[in-house]
């Protein structure tokens, strides 16, 4: 096998591990690994992404380019996580995405099953007519060898009944391997025909090119790779179930988000703890004071202001910790104005003016503890970089060139992002903070944002006269038919 990767600690270490069962070719970035591939086809390439020269994404292209070695199975290594990420290197013909970091145990089990079904396929290809005439025992062995594989595998003819099935099926229908021999695929699956799974199997069948997705799968409620791979009889299906990676991105999110609470509680102490200590000075002075009634009265007024601003505080922080699971209609600015009253002090205390330019826009349909913590960790972020004051501005309307998205940009005059740190700035536990940071917020902030349908851009610059960080987020509006319908309904309900 072939293994690329720039950076020398990494590939010796992987290089280590797969040595133990496999003859492994090393090489420094996309070029070398190349050239590799071209003068001894490997039977897997493992590659990162980041690398000078050639990326893993350009090494990828390049293989699928060439029929000698298109056929190679590759897994990108990388660090960014998601759907996006993992969408990304899938679509670009990638045969797996595998997460930094990772264990030995995982990284084992992905070689040797992409191994394993690269050798396969290589068979199955040279074998496909000697299989048709051959004996009954020649038969066998080939079912023996899909039976030996991690993956559930079903063959299907034109007409979408099944052919062949190993054991692993059952695991999948219910059905022992045998009994659906026969059967139409839709049937044995039901929910397939009409999931994303079946929308891509067909697509596969109808174009005849190799198609592969990674979806939830309602009736099963759970999480599976697959890859779909036509032929002239027909179609072969290749399932993994990946949920427990799913469940471990899950717990990540879930770890951050009990992080971000954390953090956010003690911003809330801290803004309501000034507010209060000047409540208890001034009702000291009313008490002791031997002034007019009337500095007195101003006394009290004043910590009634602060017992009001408390109070303020105090709702909002109601507001966020009440979330429901459920997914609702949230007003952007109004939830910006929540987290820029949570961060007022630190705010003052930094020297920063903040402008804010909201526009009338829908209602976005999120979840809003999640949005909170987005903008929660941009503004804090902001806030970290203008530590000797500076320039927050906040915007709020609807894209111009995007129909039904809404544009939030918030755009500070901080110290700003080195250039070769933003390809990174998304990936988990990269942090340009490190003796702050966790690396997971802006990670987090992409998540969310993505799983609502939206997406994230950033800017930096850190060169004078300018320097500074803009970050843009595009989220789905409800229409405005959708939102006065909605408030219409609400109404003739109290009348």
């Amino acid at each position: 096998m072939l293994l690329a990767d720039d950076n020398r600690d990494m590939r010796e270490y992987v290089q280590r591990l797969l040595a133990r069962r496999y003859d492994v070719t090393a090489a420094a970035d996309g070029q070398e690994a190349l050239a590799a591939a071209r003068e001894n086809p490997p039977d897997l390439v493992l590659t990162d992404v980041m690398m000078p020269r050639m990326d893993g994404f350009g090494l990828l292209r390049a293989l699928r380019a060439e029929s000698a070695i298109a056929a190679i199975p590759v897994i990108i290594l990388s660090a960014r996580a998601g759907e996006e990420a993992e969408s990304e290197g899938l679509e670009a013909g990638a045969d797996d995405y595998l997460v930094k970091p990772f264990t030995a145990r995982e990284l084992m089990a992905r070689v040797g099953s992409h191994i394993s079904m690269h050798r396969l396929r290589l068979e199955l290809t040279a074998r496909e007519h000697e299989l048709r005439t051959k004996a009954e025992a020649a038969e066998e062995q080939y079912r023996a060898m899909l039976a030996r594989i991690s993956e559930a595998f079903v063959a299907v003819d034109r007409e979408w009944r099944i052919t062949y099935a190993n054991e692993q099926i059952a695991g999948l229908s219910k059905v022992d391997a045998g009994d659906v021999i026969g059967r139409d695929l839709w049937e044995v699956f039901p929910g397939l025909a009409e999931s994303k799974f079946g929308r891509v199997y067909r697509e596969a069948m109808e174009c005849g090119r190799v198609t592969r997705l990674e979806d939830h799968y309602q009736p099963l409620d759970r999480w599976f790779h697959a890859n779909a791979y036509p032929s002239p009889d027909g179609l072969s299906i290749f399932a993994l179930d990946v949920t427990d990676k799913r469940i471990q991105q899950e717990k990540l999110l879930l770890s951050e988000k009990l992080a971000a609470t954390g953090r956010l509680a003690a911003t809330i102490a801290h803004e309501i703890n000034n507010p209060l200590e000047s409540v208890l000075n001034l009702i000291y002075l009313a008490r002791i004071s031997k002034a007019e009634i009337g500095k007195i009265r101003e006394y009290l007024a004043t910590a009634e202001r602060e017992l009001t601003r408390v109070a303020h505080i105090a709702r909002h922080t109601l507001g966020f910790y009440r979330e429901s699971s459920a997914p609702g209609d949230i007003d952007l600015p109004a939830l910006i104005e929540e987290v820029l009253t949570v961060y007022h002090s630190r705010i003052r205390s930094a020297g920063v003016e903040v402008t804010r330019d909201f526009a009338v826009v829908p209602a976005v349909h999120a979840l809003r503890g999640e949005l909170h913590q987005v903008f929660s960790n941009l503004i804090s972020n902001a806030i970290d970089a203008m530590r000797e004051g500076g320039a927050l501005r906040i915007s709020v309307r609807e894209a111009v060139d995007t129909p039904g998205k809404g544009v939030v940009v918030i755009q500070d005059t901080g110290v700003g992002i080195p250039a070769q740190h933003l390809p990174r700035l998304f990936e988990p536990f990269f942090t340009t903070k490190p003796n702050a940071g966790t690396g997971l917020g802006l990670w987090v902030v992409q998540q969310f944002v993505q799983s609502w349908g939206g997406t994230v851009n950033v800017s930096s610059s850190t060169q004078p006269p300018d320097p500074g960080t803009r970050f843009t987020i595009f989220l789905p509006l409800k229409s405005v038919s959708e939102t006065q319908n909605k408030t219409n309904g609400a109404s003739g309900g109290l009348m």
